[in-house]
């Protein structure tokens, strides 16, 4: 299955996937879906700002990076000792794998790059969104660091950067002037890379989206991933079939030999 981001983001893809399956097992007991994102966050018109879409699109390769709930628990003992944050398996991988894609041969430890991270919106809207709201209920962090960032310095950048993405500042988003803040800060970026002077990773998460709810008539999925994106530099996490709190990164490179292990 696919669809266009324009329409829906990953939360709303899931649930739209799980309630198709649930009516084709004949289930009557279904929630309709709310449609109040285009009114809480109405379109604006566009920033001024032309980017290509051809130019962004490369024949970039595929890999699937399995991290062991295990694992993830070894690497989360390591950064509360180091720096007393307790963040989430998501923001640890996020933090591993942009130190990873930084730390690439030949690239300056120095040069400055930006992780853009969708961050759900639905739990942290006052009220709060149903988890059935279709349409885009997302905020895109931009989030800056350096490769000569730890990786306790990089999950603090991290963590700091979505848990300021409360009911008070969605509340602002709202406001006449919801484009100040992103125009800003994606102009900067954008300069940053017209000048080679940075580069980007997008690295999104499916984590706890109900994929593996979606259940036709015969069976749940045994195996949920995602096709390659079609350009590069570009990260989708998700859970992991039979590791409770594991997580596969289905990540999308130009070339895999400039990059160690992670």
């Amino acid at each position: 299955m696919s669809m266009c981001h324009t329409v829906a983001d990953g939360s709303a893809f899931s649930m739209f996937a799980k309630s198709w399956a649930a009516m084709a097992r004949g289930d009557t007991n279904m929630v309709a879906p709310s449609f109040v994102t285009s009114s809480l966050f109405p379109s604006r018109e566009a920033f001024g700002l032309q980017t290509s879409s051809e130019s962004q699109k490369h024949s970039g390769k595929t890999r699937r990076f399995c991290f062991s709930s295990s694992k993830i628990a070894d690497l989360r003992a390591e950064v509360v000792a180091s720096t007393g944050v307790q963040p989430t398996r998501v923001q640890l991988v996020t933090a591993l794998i942009w130190k990873w894609a930084m730390a690439r041969k030949g690239r300056d430890r120095y040069l400055p790059s930006f992780v853009l991270c969708p961050v759900n919106v639905r739990g942290r809207m006052d009220p709060t969104l149903s988890e059935y709201t279709f349409g885009n209920a997302i905020w895109i962090e931009n989030i800056s660091g350096n490769g000569d960032m730890d990786l306790g310095e990089l999950v603090s950048k991290t963590r700091e950067a979505v848990g300021k993405i409360d009911s008070k500042y969605l509340k602002e988003l709202q406001g006449a002037n919801v484009n100040d803040r992103p125009v800003k800060d994606y102009k900067k970026m954008m300069e940053s890379l017209a000048d080679n002077e940075a580069d980007y990773f997008g690295i999104t998460s499916w984590c706890r989206f109900p994929f593996y709810e979606s259940d036709f008539g015969w069976g749940k999925p045994v195996w949920v991933s995602t096709a390659s994106w079609g350009f590069s530099n570009m990260v989708v996490l998700i859970d992991s079939v039979g590791d409770v709190g594991g997580i596969e990164a289905w990540i999308t490179m130009d070339e895999f030999d400039t990059y160690g292990e992670i």
